[in-house]
Formats: C-alpha cells, structure tokens, sequence
C-alpha cells in the first residue's frame, strides 16, 4: 500500500502506551483512541466488542497538530485484548517529526481487506445498531426562551416604570407627587436592569453558536472566528479588544479588516442595552414628595371659608383687609398648603407665579379662571366648595378705546379737594365716579407739588330701572334685599347676577399736575424732577386744568392774583380691567392642581343684609381705594411700589438741624404701567381676603374661626417618591425596545434550532476541528505559540463555518469546514 506524506505523521505504536503521541496534543489511554488512514482519504471503522462499539475516526493527514479532531469512546475492560489485537492487525502511516522522515509499514492484507469492506458496508448500508451509535444536535429550549423573553420582560419592566411612576408626573409642579412603594421600585430597577445585561448576553451566545452553523452567517476564516472568543460583542471590553485586534490586522494586511457580519449583528442589541442601561439611571431620581392617602369620615382640617361661614362677616370687613395689603403693596398670599387650581388643559408653565409654592397671586398681571378653596397643610383633593374668580388690567392710550368713560360729561362741575361725584350714564347702565386731590391748603396734603383728578367708569348691577322696580315692589327693599353679594333675594326683579362667564369692565383715568417747587440757597442743587409720561391718553390732555382748581380753592380777595397763574393742564394715563366671579363646587386634582366640574352654588341668605361678602366685581378695586373724603393718591403709588415723595430739608449741611421745615417732593409722574399694577394689585389683594381672610384664621368682627374639617377630601401623605432625573425617559425607552426586538428576532429564528453545542465556549471551540491543506498547516505551524492570537497568520485560512467534516458519510462530526452546511438531522458523533 502507498503512503502519502503531507507533513509530520504517526508512528505505529511499539507498545499500546505508545498511541498517546499518535493523539493531537491530548493525554489519552492506549484503549481510547485509534487513528487509522487508508488511501489517503478518510474512513471509519467499528468493532464490537461484548455489547460495546468503538468507533476509529481516521482522518486526513492534512490535520493540524492543533486541531483536536476525534471523538472518544470507553470501551470495558474485558473487551481491550481484542482492541489491542486489532490495532496490530491494521495498517499505520506514521509520519516521523521534522528531522527523521522514513516511512514504516506494518502490511497485514486480510485486515486491509476487512477494514475496506467494513468501510464500505458502513456507507451504503449502515445497520440499525450503527445508527444508534449517533447523536442527533441537541434543541436547547430554556436558554432559547430566556434569550427572547427575557429582553421583552426587563424591556416590559421599564415601560411600566415609565409609565406609572415618571410620565404622570408634571415638570413644572413645584411639587413631587407619585405612587407608594419608590423606594423599592426604584433600587429593584438597578437589580433587574443587571439581571438584563446578563440575560442579554446568555441569550446572544446561543443565538451565536447557532448562526455560525448558517454558511450566511459564518465566521469566514479562523481569525474572525477568534474574535468570537470570549464573547467580545457583549461589552466594551471586548468592543475594545476586538478593535485592537482589527487595527493590528488592518495595519498588516493593508487594508481595513473587520470581523464578520455575525459579529456586528450580534454587537448590535448588546450596544443597546449597554447604552440603555446607564441612560435609564438618569431618567429617575427619588425625593420626598406627597402620596395619595385614605380617605376619612372626619376630613383634613382645612383653613379658608366654607359655603356655611362664607357671610360670616360684615360686607366692609374684607375691603379693609384687602386695603392693609394693597396699599404696602403686601405679597397675596395663598393659605395652608398655598395650592391655586387652574383648569384642566391650562398650561401652567407659561405662568412663573404657578412654579412656587404656597402661590402668591401674581403683583404685575391679571389671572384666568383660577379657583380658590379652603386648604390644608398639604395637597388635597375631592369635591371642595370655593371661589371661581378672573380679572386682567390693560392700559389704555386713546379715548377710542374707552367703553365706560368715553360716555363722560366734560361739564361736569370741578369739586374742590378732596371731593367725590358720581353719576349715571347710557341709560343709567354706567356709572361714574369722579374724585380729586387739588387743594391748595396745607391740611390733609400728600406732597406739596403733585395735585390730581381720577374718573373711575363701572357697570352698574341692577341698573336704575331694575332698582326702581324692586323699590317700588318693597320700598324697604333697601335695607332688606341684598344684591351685592353671592345670593340674590331680588332675583325675579332684577336677574341673575354676573357671573365667571359674564365679565365686566372697570376703567380708571388718572390726571396729573406736576410741580417744580425746590427751593434753596443759590449754587445748590435741587431735586432731580422726572416731568415725562411713557405713555399717556392725548385725547384727555388738558381735559382738566390745575389753575382751575387753584382759583375755585382761593378766597375772593385773593382771586385776582391766582387768575394771572399760567394755565397747567394735566396730562391723562388710563386703565381698563375686566372681572368676573362665580361661587360653588368642583373637583380637584391634588396632583397637577387644576379643577374640573364647576357648578355654580350661591352661598346661603343672610337676612342681615350688611353681613355677607360683597362678590368680586370689575369694581371692587374702588372699593379697596380708600373711601370718598380720604386721601387717595398716596396709595396708588404706594401700592405699585413706586419711588416715595423726597424730603426735601431746610438745610444745606449735614451737621445743621432741620427742625422740621423742610418739606415733601414728588419727583416724577405716576406711571400708566404702574397704574394698572395697581389696579391688579387691588384684585388680588381682595381676592385672598374674600377667600382666606388675608390669612387670619378668625373673622375681624366676631372673632369666629375660618377653619374646618372637611370629609370631602382625601390629604395627601408625605413620603418618598420618584421624580423624573435629568434624561428624557423616552430615549432609553427606545433603546430597550430595540434591543428587545432585535434579540428577541434573532432568538426566534435561530435560537432554538438544532446545534452543536450550546454555545461557543472553550470546551466547544476545543472540540472542533478543521480539514487544511499542506500550505495552511505550515503557515498555522510556523506560529509561535507566545505571540497574541492577531499575529498568528495560519489562523486566516482555517474555515469559519460549523458544519460537517465528513460530507456524506452518515455518520457526521461537527467541526470547522468551508461546506456545505451541516444537515440539522443527520447523526453525530
């Protein structure tokens, strides 16, 4: 028989200890293993022995020494003389190593005969009992499952995180609100979002080891096949490693290599989740906030009016209160817990006086529909009666634009200081209120050189008629029919009352004279006048004249000399507010703060017609100024927070005593800007008295308490909650989602197909081997082995397919082949 020699081969065995250096590298016993080459091609002989077979898995001498390529059987002990018999009955080409190369042949003709004829039994008609020798690749169902629901479940797992616990939560709520059981939810995240990254990768390594059995998946040489060592697509570190190993090729070959698709496929969902991961941590933080507590019989204790105590006063005593405020331009503060409600829909992030809490009613702007109710020391919510209220200030630059005081009566007759007229127009539906600060004298003066007029324009309700009507009804109707608060005795007479849909105009127009009335020691300077107006009414100007006044306020003897005065005319800025107010219930949500499900309820009828609260109207800042006969212009400055007058000293050093001559300046005109902070200053400022009492917990008359219990409403609870971190939940979520689809896909397809092994570890890896040619053994042979596996160059032509090395046999191996693909069910060794 020739003998083929393509490199270093086995010597035949002088002892049957001597088959352990036939073996590729391994330490096994002289009955384990028999390696047999016949023609040059590869074959398979068995034998039986008692009940026990062996099968001899010759293969090519094309092997790498490296490659380990058989497969091992243990036989019993009674059966190995035979065993030992046989392997000195069958041919052996043994190559010797590198430096003595000569062939020795043990010929025995008979055995060559039976081995070739078993060889070809084997492959045209295998028996049943051969075939029981086999093994078919395995299905490895849990790690397959595991692979496609667990992303789907760590992924779930988010999601619902998401959306019970981060999306509900408003941004722009000065407060956290949120479900109980954070502190749990948010560390068992951090546990379940690990568990994740680990059944991300056990899932992937069985996908791998089954998409390296598809000749499109395929590793395509033994160097790409290295770079699936390890896992280096789970993480970083072997992202990391899987660089250096691709630049260190790259720079070698020349050109750019990267490793297969596979690899890249397999990255892609690892990527996901590793980047999903950490970004998930900063969607959420935990902080103390509220949570949703039990509701009682008894209720919170709350602080404010109720619908029973709401006419527990007089009608002066909220104006009064509201006067305090507003005058020392005092923030409004809301009680308690200091919640406003705002209607559901409204955006409060375009509102800062929402951002805070308790709220203060805003000092520069109006509001919209917002709704006050009595509260507790923190968030409530239920059905709660309270007060629904709006009102907006706008400054006016031409009489056009007036709907009230366009209707003036520029005749009217000028009073003297101090004075208060009023009266009707357009059909006694309007009114207007005339008051002026022009006397000369030096009683009751605010400053010596400022003198003004103020025309206030306001819808009247009832108007004349209804009134008359219900006088001629009741010609007592006066003192007993109240129209002026949150109930309506008069009703079929005069009407429902406006209400939060039914807003009413207030205008203000406000003359003034300025005087430059320093005086001084020649070479010093006097105080600095501001004389100009940003915006004023030119229509009005000179509509009323300070010299006017001046001569109406001087006595006859004196007349003559106040004619020749220069004429003064005062220039006009003005105002239009717009109001409305309705009383009754809704519903709140403690959460995001706003109400849904008004209904109107009056409060009850108090016989006593002077003890209820007026409504809140265009005109209650009239009613908040202070009353006709006081002086009045003060206040609108005090309460815009406008610079105070200038004491102007009789003095010129600082070490001379004053004694009380000098005197107070005004140095610059009131503003129309801070005309209408005014007015909206005097609607807020009322509107907290109306409904909180300025935030004194007892009436000013009586002494009785505002505070309740309430079984309406549910208190939140102070507790621990999640609120959302610095990242957008959403990016992770999308993240996770893909991750999840793509692992679970790949799952699907190709994780619970047969395979090999279940999944590319070193024992798999160890197990394989490769069909190479004489070339590719010497290149792989001349690596050394203390060089890193990117440098072994004998690694690009090893195949990186998983199929069969023994093409049609019907006995397969698995191991690393260029093709075909290895049938799914065929037997395995």
């Amino acid at each position: 028989m020739r003998s083929i020699h393509t490199g270093p081969q086995l010597r035949p065995p002088s002892s049957p200890a001597a088959l352990q250096s036939a073996t590729l590298g391994c330490d096994i016993s002289h009955e384990d293993s028999i390696l047999r080459s016949h023609g040059g091609k590869e074959v398979a002989s068995h034998c039986y022995i008692g009940k026990s077979r062996i099968l001899f898995s010759s293969v090519s001498s094309h092997f790498s020494s490296a490659l380990l390529l058989t497969f091992f059987a243990r036989t019993e002990h009674a059966g190995r003389a035979r065993l030992l018999d046989m392997r000195y009955h069958t041919q052996y080409n043994v190559l010797e190593d590198e430096q003595n190369v000569q062939l020795h042949e043990y010929k025995s003709f008979e055995t060559l005969k039976q081995a070739s004829a078993s060889a070809e039994e084997v492959l045209q008609r295998p028996s049943e009992y051969d075939q029981a020798g086999g093994h078919l690749l395995r299905r490895f169902y849990f790690r397959a499952l595991v692979g496609c629901l667990g992303p789907l479940v760590v992924t779930a797992y988010f999601i619902i995180l998401w959306r019970i616990y981060l999306a509900p939560i408003d941004p722009e709520s000065p407060i956290a609100f949120g479900p109980p059981g954070a502190t749990w939810i948010f560390y068992s995240w951090f546990v379940v979002g690990v568990i994740g990254l680990n059944l991300s990768m056990y899932g992937m390594q069985g996908v791998e080891a089954g998409m390296m059995m598809e000749p499109h998946w395929q590793a395509g040489d033994g160097m790409k096949l290295m770079m699936h060592a390890n896992n280096t697509w789970s993480g970083p570190g072997g992202w990391m490693k899987t660089i250096k190993w691709s630049w260190h090729l790259s720079r070698r070959a020349g050109r750019v290599k990267l490793p297969a698709a596979l690899w890249f496929i397999l990255t892609l969902p690892s990527m996901f989740v590793f980047t999903a991961y950490p970004l998930s941590g900063l969607t959420m933080e935990m902080t103390q906030g509220f949570l949703r507590g039990t509701r009682s019989n008894v209720g919170p204790t709350v602080t404010g009016f109720s619908y029973a105590n709401f006419n527990e006063r007089n009608m002066d005593d909220a104006f009064s209160g509201s006067r305090v405020t507003w005058t020392n331009a005092l923030e409004s503060r809301i009680s308690g817990h200091g919640a406003l409600y705002t209607p559901q829909g409204f955006d409060r992030s375009q509102h800062s006086f929402l951002q805070k809490l308790p709220t203060i009613l805003p000092k520069d702007d109006g509001v919209h529909k917002i709704f006050l109710a009595a509260q507790a020391e923190n968030p409530i919510e239920g059905q709660v009666w309270g007060l629904l209220l709006q009102y907006n200030c706008s400054i006016v630059d031409k009489m056009a634009d007036l709907r009230i005081l366009n209707t003036r009566n520029a005749s009217a007759v000028r009073m003297s200081s101090l004075g208060y007229t009023s009266y009707q127009t357009s059909n006694e539906t309007l009114g207007i209120a005339v008051q002026n600060q022009t006397n000369l004298n030096l009683l009751n003066k605010w400053v010596d050189n400022m003198y003004a007029v103020m025309e206030t324009g306001y819808e009247m309700w009832p108007n004349k008629t209804a009134s008359q009507r219900m006088m001629k009804e009741d010609p007592n109707a006066v003192f007993t029919k109240n129209t002026a608060c949150y109930f309506n005795e008069a009703e079929n007479i005069t009407g429902d009352y406006p209400g939060i849909d039914q807003e009413q105009l207030f205008e203000v127009v406000l003359w003034q004279s300025l005087l430059n009335t320093s005086y001084g020691p020649p070479g010093i300077q006097g105080p600095q006048y501001n004389f100009s107006l940003d915006r004023n009414i030119s229509d009005l100007y000179g509509a009323y004249n300070w010299r006017d006044f001046a001569i109406d306020n001087t006595p006859p003897a004196f007349r003559n000399q106040t004619t020749n005065m220069p004429l003064r005319p005062m220039s006009a800025i003005g105002v239009q507010c717009k109001a409305s107010s309705s009383v009754g219930t809704v519903s709140l949500n403690g959460q995001s703060s706003t109400y849904t499900n008004f209904t109107r309820t009056d409060t009850p009828i108090n016989i006593q017609t002077a003890r209820c609260a007026s409504r809140f109207t265009a005109s209650s800042p009239s009613l908040v100024m202070p009353k006709p006969g006081s002086e009045w212009l003060s206040t609108l400055f005090s309460s815009a927070a406008a610079p105070p007058p200038l004491y102007a000293a009789s003095v010129t050093s600082d070490t001379d005593i004053d004694a009380n001559y000098g005197y107070l300046v005004q140095l610059g005109y009131l503003q129309a800007e801070q005309l209408r902070v005014s007015m909206t200053r005097a609607y807020a400022a009322y509107a907290v008295q109306l409904m909180f009492n300025g935030g004194q917990g007892y009436t000013s008359r009586d002494g009785s308490h505002i505070g309740f219990q309430n079984p309406n409403v549910t208190e939140f609870v102070r507790g621990t909650v999640i609120t959302q971190g610095v990242m957008p939940a959403a990016i992770p979520v999308v993240l996770f989602v893909a991750w999840a689809l793509v692992a679970s896909v790949l799952g699907v397809l190709y994780g619970f197909r047969r395979r090999w092994s279940a999944i590319l570890d070193g024992y798999a890896m160890f197990r394989l081997g490769a069909d190479l040619s004489a070339d590719e053994k010497a290149r792989f042979a001349a690596c050394s082995n203390t060089l890193e596996v990117e440098e072994c160059e004998g690694l690009g032509g090893v195949p990186g397919l998983v199929g069969d090395v023994t093409g049609e046999m019907w006995l397969g191996r698995i191991g690393l082949v260029r093709g075909p693909r290895a049938e799914k069910g065929k037997m395995y060794e």
